[in-house]
């Protein structure tokens, strides 16, 4: 409310009893509104906290809003300090505003200042707090508090923040030529030999269909490349087959003819065991063989005879001119041109 000396007027009444007697008192007090300036200091945007591991030499910054609640215009300066937690100000921080001077801010009006904190190099870790003071007159009208923290993190621009340029650039270089040449060594030993029994070639493209149709031609063994396919099977083949199914007795070998030569007979695998204990056999007495007749030679089987093909021939024999087996073929013929 604006300053009045008389702004409203407030009605107190008191009610009370006592052994059944009621008691009541009203007094009318007069209200004054003083003249007062206070601000109200807020951040832009409460989600945004950029005071917080701030790198060294750096810097942060964030919009503060300053509103005028109180019931008279502002005009004051604007003023900064990094604080412990203990409350005493580090010269180790600096602080600095888009505008430190507010001038003649009306009542519920607000305004934004950009506020920069930056640590100095020697700026020490732990919670630290950015203190600022809106001062009219020699007297603070507004004071807000930011929590402030340094990076832990202190970068001399090289590899990882640890090592300087003139190290980093030629060690990462180093580390990219072993990592070419171990992929180079590891693709070569992982390639793929041809050697000719594989449908297709390693690390060659192929298409589905054609690989498909080359399965096809390798397992057709009927039809190969420079190769004749007969349906045809020869006789001996089928007498050859027949003979590996059937299960026939063995045929007994030929008697040899004659008597067994004399002497002893052929060496051969010695016996198995032990020989019996004592004395060895006596041998047998030498007998005379009898004179045996030699055995007669077996006559040869004679032949089987041929199979009569074609007509029968005439009591004169076979015509003047004709062979076997033109007889064979148009031998009838000749018999019923001759009536025979």
């Amino acid at each position: 409310a604006p300053a009045e000396g008389k702004a409203f007027d407030l009605l107190i009444t008191v009610t009370g009893g006592n052994n059944g007697r009621l008691v009541e008192s009203s007094v009318r007090v007069d209200i004054a509104v003083l003249p007062s300036e206070f601000a109200n200091l807020t951040v832009a945007d409460d989600t945004i906290r950029p005071y917080r591991s701030i790198s060294k030499e750096d810097g942060a910054t964030q919009s503060i809003v300053i509103r005028n609640d109180g019931n008279l215009p502002i005009s004051g300066t604007l003023a900064a300090s990094v604080v412990g937690s203990d409350g005493n100000a580090s010269s180790d921080w600096t602080v600095s505003f888009s505008d430190t001077s507010i001038e003649n801010l009306d009542v519920g009006e607000s305004l934004s200042v950009e506020v920069t904190v930056t640590p100095k190099t020697t700026a020490s870790k732990g919670l630290m707090y950015t203190k600022i003071t809106l001062a009219s007159g020699g007297n603070e009208i507004g004071i807000f508090e930011i929590e402030t923290t340094v990076s832990s993190v202190e970068s001399s621009g090289g590899l990882f923040a640890v090592l300087p340029l003139y190290l980093s650039i030629p060690l990462v270089g180093v580390l990219i030529g072993v990592g070419i040449l171990l992929a180079l060594r590891m693709k070569r030993s992982g390639e793929l030999e041809d050697d000719g029994s594989e449908l297709v070639a390693p690390d060659a493209f192929v298409n589905p269909d054609h690989l498909g149709t080359r399965r096809d031609e390798a397992l057709d063994i009927g039809h190969a490349v420079n190769e004749i396919a007969s349906a045809e099977v020869s006789k001996d083949e089928i007498a050859a087959a027949l003979a590996q199914s059937l299960n026939l007795p063995a045929v007994p070998a030929a008697v040899p003819q004659g008597l067994p030569p004399r002497g002893l007979p052929p060496k051969g695998a010695l016996p198995a065991g032990l020989p019996p204990a004592g004395m060895p056999p006596k041998p047998l007495p030498n007998l005379p063989l009898p004179n045996l007749p030699l055995p007669a030679p077996m006559p040869a089987p004679a032949p089987a005879p041929a199979p009569v093909v074609g007509p029968p021939l005439p009591a004169t024999g076979l015509p003047a001119g004709w062979t076997m087996e033109q007889w064979q073929h148009y031998g009838h013929q000749w018999l019923q041109q001759n009536g025979r």
